[in-house]
């Protein structure tokens, strides 16, 4: 296989053929917005964790069955179940198809993927830099 620029293809499932610029334009914009969209749930998985974090129960098997934990396996289906279907997507090797993807993808990063990094607390970062670095 190789990439291709061709208009002509299949995206997908049978029924997804592109026979026409404006079908390719159309098919392109739609997985520009599903890569966004892998990048909005993994911000979603982010703020629930956030959002519940310092209450989960200490039990493994209360945290099993706890909302938190079953909305994240959730948003974590749906972010797989995108994912996949994005890199399916990008195997048609059309050019075009893949710089959708691939811009979609940068732009929701750009938009969603801007997390703060941790910090360690005050005393525990010069107690680490202490003992690593003399």
């Amino acid at each position: 296989m190789w990439f291709h620029t061709k208009i002509d293809d299949t995206i997908l499932f049978d029924f997804w053929t592109v026979k026409t610029a404006w079908e390719m334009s159309y098919s392109c914009a739609i997985l520009l917005v599903a890569s966004i969209l892998v990048e909005v749930v993994k911000w979603l998985r982010w703020r629930v964790e956030k959002q519940w974090e310092g209450s989960l129960p200490t039990s493994y098997a209360q945290r099993l069955f706890h909302p938190s934990h079953l909305i994240q396996v959730l948003l974590f289906l749906v972010q797989i179940v995108l994912s996949y279907m994005l890199m399916l997507a990008f195997m048609t090797f059309s050019v075009w198809i893949g710089l959708a993807i691939a811009i979609g993808s940068g732009i929701g990063y750009y938009l969603f993927g801007s997390r703060p990094i941790p910090q360690p607390p005050h005393g525990q970062r010069e107690a680490a830099e202490e003992e690593c670095c003399g």
